[in-house]
């Protein structure tokens, strides 16, 4: 199984082959592999987002999101802490689909999130829809420490987690069958959301198509991302696998041919794949009311996962579903939203 980053690692090489200059030739770049053009791409966006930073200034979109792919790019020396791959399936993906996120999920999450440098979210192709013609195919998330903890002569270890820190995302769609290039970023808690000319055009046919605006499915792709999260920290051994890998030549020589096919459908990336718990999280399973109090009307509940404790005295956490469902007395009269019209 690829991953996007195979993708994408492909079609920048194929790319940036067709556009070498003599100056580039003359360097022996268009020897170099797709993987390692990669490398140098990246590394150079890492670097010019770093030297911005330093100079109190903000890189543009490109090196940033660059600088989010680099870590999977590098090499394992060059890493303080490795950073974290995963891969959600075509029966995972729907399970999360249209469902929301517990507060102690999300604080689950982030704990597991703030433990990592950076981490890449695969989703399979067909398998998180926007609409009916697009999709969500990568989601990047790190750590971004406060300015004084990074840069200056007092700079603290940024790789150490600070509660002060806060998370971006990157998020990849696109067209199902295409390859995704459409890109979204933000810093999570914040009302600021950029997306490059593709993601608004996605973002304006799913207006058109179900009056989903951009708010909306920034909220989704941070559900999925919770909830993946949340799942990777507790999921069992068994429904974990190392997507099987293709060798990477680090020597600089393009692969022959015989390689190419012995290779073709493995992944260059260290990709662990979560596959969906027999129970499917229990998302057959109604959760009736056992709170200590009674709500006054029937209400909506929107369907949603929580972490359930399990285990010895409770002690362990485990990712389920609660399914839709109404709260309330039986024969207490439905709560309704008003809406006003002009």
């Amino acid at each position: 199984m690829r991953a996007w980053l195979d993708e994408i690692t492909e079609e920048t090489g194929h790319l940036v082959r067709t556009q070498l200059d003599d100056e580039g030739r003359a360097a022996g770049m268009h020897r170099l592999t797709d993987y390692q053009l990669m490398r140098i791409l990246t590394e150079d966006g890492a670097m010019e987002t770093i030297q911005a930073a330093r100079r109190g200034l903000k890189a543009n979109d490109n090196s940033e999101f660059l600088a989010a792919l680099a870590p999977f790019f590098a090499r394992p020396d060059d890493l303080r802490v490795v950073p974290f791959a995963c891969a959600v399936g075509r029966d995972l993906a729907p399970l999360f689909a249209g469902a929301g996120a517990s507060e102690e999920v999300v604080r689950r999450a982030n704990d597991f999130a703030m433990e990592k440098a950076a981490i890449y979210i695969d989703v399979a192709e067909g398998a998180f829809r926007l609409g009916q013609t697009h999709q969500l195919r990568a989601i990047f998330i790190y750590r971004v420490p406060r300015p004084d903890r990074h840069v200056g002569p007092r700079a603290l270890d940024p790789y150490a987690p600070d509660p002060s820190d806060q998370l971006r995302i990157f998020a990849v769609a696109g067209a199902i069958r295409g390859l995704a290039c459409a890109r979204a970023t933000w810093i999570v808690g914040s009302q600021s959301c950029r997306g490059d000319d593709f993601f608004h055009e996605l973002v304006r046919h799913r207006y058109h198509e179900s009056g989903v605006q951009y708010g909306d499915i920034v909220a989704e792709i941070e559900d999925l991302v919770w909830l993946t999260l949340a799942y990777a920290a507790v999921a069992e051994p068994d429904r974990r696998q190392i997507l099987p890998m293709a060798t990477i030549n680090r020597e600089g020589r393009l692969p022959d041919r015989a390689a190419r096919r012995r290779q073709r459908g493995l992944s260059l990336f260290r990709v662990e794949r979560l596959r969906a718990p027999a129970d499917n999280f229990g998302r057959h399973v109604r959760i009736n009311n056992r709170d200590g109090w009674q709500l006054g009307r029937r209400v909506r509940v929107r369907g949603h996962f929580k972490m359930q404790r399990h285990g010895t005295e409770g002690r362990l956490r485990k990712l389920i579903f609660v399914a839709s469902h109404c709260r309330g007395p039986l024969n207490a009269a439905p709560l309704h939203s008003i809406r006003l019209f002009d």
